[in-house]
């Protein structure tokens, strides 16, 4: 299907030039244009800002996934393997829909697959582009709501074991050192068992998978096939653990190892001594490895991570979170960039309801609010819970992608004493970044600076010691000349976008929102033109050659004397010899003037237009060392008493 063809079908279609057009979603009744359309690099692309899912809008309109895909753009489907299949484990999704296989060759080779979107009946032998889940997770979900023990397995076959024996195991695709941060959701709340194979791998991937899941499930236990049976092999797994012992034991040693398991705690390590042995990956194969792109939730201003807004008090940071926040959860601009849109968490600690209406209101004027944009006025501190709270949040609405803290002394942890100023600073921050990075989300956090003012590096002003900062992957700063100005610079400086310096204006009558001027050089830019073109000397300079094209030449004390019939003001002759040196460069730059002071002899100063030849009487522009050059626009030395 052509994007021409899909739009034809839809109603009320409008051209936004680019390619891309809006019309009414078929998804929904639809009171105004919330259908995005536009043409992509693999096909069509779709996308309803009122919620409503592709599927659902190709459904009511009679077509398919595959309709928005030409020939060519749909997914390669890998043949099938030649190797003689021996076991086929089933990844199914909470609902018990097929999401992925991992297939299990004659001789222990394995792949992975996923059912071919586009071509029914066949299959991607690749994950890449979704979210794998874990084994078993139906069962696994189950598990955690009636609190039974889940064990944790290094693959699909000791599963099967455990379950065939009426037990809740799971297990992640690919094996060890493959369990990725997002498993760990499925599990919050639950009590874990994790049984590795008998080899250093084996317990590197269960050490990775308890750090990834404290914090969020309720008990962690680490088994030890080898303290249960001394002499069984290395890399033996759980299913050759049991083919060891004799039917009859099996179930109470079994039971036995489990007992005796270890609790993990952080900080906890390996008894094996493999934590000896650092993890490294080469410059060759880091090069060649495909990670996911960095993600941002507003273009080239905010990378996911963790960021900071730093400003005193009352200076509308708040304003510029809120303002930020609605602009990400509606897909609109943001102080003129682009933002993806995401559902974005709020916690306005230091606010109500009532308040937050008012300033949403005020932001919003008529328009609806966006969806997907949750605010909650209390949290717990980072010491007692916060990071709960927020992976709870996130696995009930797995479409956030930012989440706003205002401020962060409301979620600061208490600290043990003797603990120094830095270390807490850090630890804190430390925490949120985890989470953020975690869950691959922007965790925003807005904090105070100090009264002291830092002309060289307004960074230093951060409240707080340098840890903050040095946790933080991106930091703003508000600052402005005085509290009143409108007008503030937000210096920024990230780990994954470039510095800059923005100047940015806070309209505090009508729109009650900050926009952008432009960039601090741009402002500079433009702040000295004005300064240029309002100078009586400057504006003199000009009136005199609207009157000779060909220039004109003469001393500082005549000059002056011109000065009233032309501006309107008058300045000493001594300031106006500066001032001709001072604005050498910029008369030339702005207006293409070339200024050549006069000789001690002459005291004439000599002003013309680039490629215009002074008159008979004036004298030549010459440069400090005789030559004459239509390009001399600056030179020269300071001029001697009198010699204005």
């Amino acid at each position: 299907m052509t994007l021409h063809d899909l739009l034809s079908r839809l109603h009320n279609v409008q051209d936004k030039g680019g390619g891309k057009y809006t019309a009414r979603c078929p998804g929904h009744e639809d009171g105004h244009n919330s259908l995005s359309v536009a043409q992509g690099e693999k096909g069509i692309v779709i996308h309803c800002h009122a919620g409503c899912s592709i599927e659902k809008i190709l459904s009511v309109m009679g077509l398919s996934m595959s309709d928005l895909f030409t020939e060519k753009q749909i997914p390669q489907t890998v043949a099938k393997s030649k190797r003689e299949i021996e076991k086929v484990y089933d990844y199914v999704d909470k609902d018990g829909k097929l999401l992925h296989q991992t297939i299990r060759y004659k001789g222990k080779g394995f792949s992975q697959r996923r059912p071919d979107p586009y071509r029914p009946g066949q299959w991607i032998y690749s994950l890449k582009d979704i979210e794998p889940v874990i084994y078993n997770l139906p069962a696994v979900l189950e598990a955690v709501l009636g609190e039974k023990p889940i064990c944790i397995c290094e693959g699909e076959k000791d599963c099967d074991v455990l379950i065939a024996k009426n037990l809740v195991a799971t297990t992640c695709p690919m094996g060890a050192g493959k369990w990725r941060p997002h498993y760990s959701e499925w599990l919050i709340g639950a009590y874990v068992i994790i049984i590795p194979d008998n080899d250093i791998p084996g317990k590197n991937h269960a050490q990775a998978v308890a750090k990834s899941l404290h914090g969020k499930v309720k008990s962690i236990k680490i088994c030890d096939l080898a303290k249960e049976l001394p002499n069984l092999p290395d890399k033996d797994d759980l299913t050759d653990f049991l083919a060891l012992i004799s039917p009859g034991e099996q179930r109470s040693r079994f039971e036995k190892m489990l007992k005796d398991a270890v609790a993990y705690t952080e900080g906890t390590q390996p008894a094996t001594g493999d934590m000896t042995t650092l993890e490294t990956i080469s410059a060759y194969e880091l090069m060649k490895s495909d990670l996911p792109p960095l993600r941002e939730i507003v273009k080239s201003l905010l990378p996911q991570g963790l960021a900071m807004v730093c400003a005193p008090s009352k200076y509308g940071k708040s304003w510029l979170a809120l303002g930020m926040g609605l602009s990400v959860a509606a897909g609109e601009k943001f102080l003129s960039f682009d933002t993806v849109r995401t559902g974005v968490l709020y916690l306005a600690l230091e606010d109500g309801h009532r308040r937050l209406k008012k300033r949403m209101g005020l932001i919003l004027q008529d328009r609806p609010p966006p969806l997907g944009f949750d605010f909650a006025i209390k949290a717990n501190t980072v010491d007692t819970g916060l990071k709960e709270q927020i992976s709870n949040y996130l696995q009930t609405n797995p479409d956030t992608g930012l989440i706003i803290i205002d401020v962060l002394q409301r979620v600061r942890s208490s600290g043990s004493r003797g603990t120094s100023a830095y270390t807490l600073d850090y630890q804190d921050m430390t925490v949120l970044k985890n989470i953020a990075d975690t869950h691959q989300i922007c965790v925003l956090v807005i904090h105070h600076t100090r009264k002291m003012q830092d002309k060289d590096d307004p960074f230093n002003m951060i409240s707080g010691t340098t840890g903050l900062m040095g946790a933080a992957d991106t930091i703003f700063v508000i600052n402005k000349k005085t509290r009143e100005t409108k007008e503030a610079t937000l210096h920024i400086v990230a780990r994954d976008i470039e510095a800059n310096d923005l100047v940015i204006e806070f309209d505090g009558t009508f729109l009650y929102q900050w926009r952008l001027v432009g960039t601090a050089e741009e402002q500079k830019a433009t702040n000295e033109r004005k300064a240029y073109e309002a100078d009586p000397v400057v504006k003199t300079i000009k009136s005199l050659l609207a009157e000779s094209s060909s220039g004109f030449n003469m001393t500082a004390g005549q000059f002056t004397a011109e000065m009233p019939n032309h501006c309107g003001e008058i300045i000493s002759a001594g300031s106006a010899g500066m001032a001709f040196k001072r604005l050498a460069q910029q008369l030339y730059y702005y207006d293409k003037i070339i200024y050549t002071p006069g000789d001690t002899k002459s005291r004439r100063h000599s002003f013309k237009r680039q490629g215009a030849t002074l008159a008979k009487d004036a004298i030549p522009a010459t440069n400090a060392k005789g030559a004459t050059d239509d390009n001399v626009i600056t030179l020269f030395d300071t001029p001697k008493d009198g010699d204005e």
